[in-house]
């Protein structure tokens, strides 16, 4: 006796991707959501400015990032792009994120 098995193709809803992108940034490897407010990791985005929504440049290789993005009905927006107080070359910074309420862990 043979069985027939329908599968219904996945349709995504919402395809997220950082203002300033890099192709090895790896955007996405770490993820965590609290109600709307999603952070994602970059650990090997290269800006090298300080502190939240620095103008973005790839001079410090493997610095890192992370990104927070606010869902208002279907919709995330990006609403920060974060970077450490003091990045550094190969931190990493962004390869584990955490979101409690209104506190960011990265």
């Amino acid at each position: 006796m043979s069985s027939v098995l329908a599968v219904e193709p996945l349709i995504p809803t919402n395809y997220l991707k950082a203002l300033n992108s890099g192709a090895f940034d790896e955007f996405g490897r770490c993820v965590a959501l609290s109600g709307d407010t999603m952070v994602v990791g970059a650990p090997f985005e290269a800006g090298s400015k300080p502190g939240v929504n620095p103008v973005p440049n790839d001079t410090l290789l493997g610095s890192g990032a992370a990104y927070v993005f606010v869902r208002n009905g279907s919709t995330w927006t990006q609403q920060a792009y974060l970077k450490a107080s003091n990045p550094g070359e190969s931190d990493l910074f962004g390869m584990a994120v955490a979101i409690s309420g209104d506190t960011i862990v990265v």
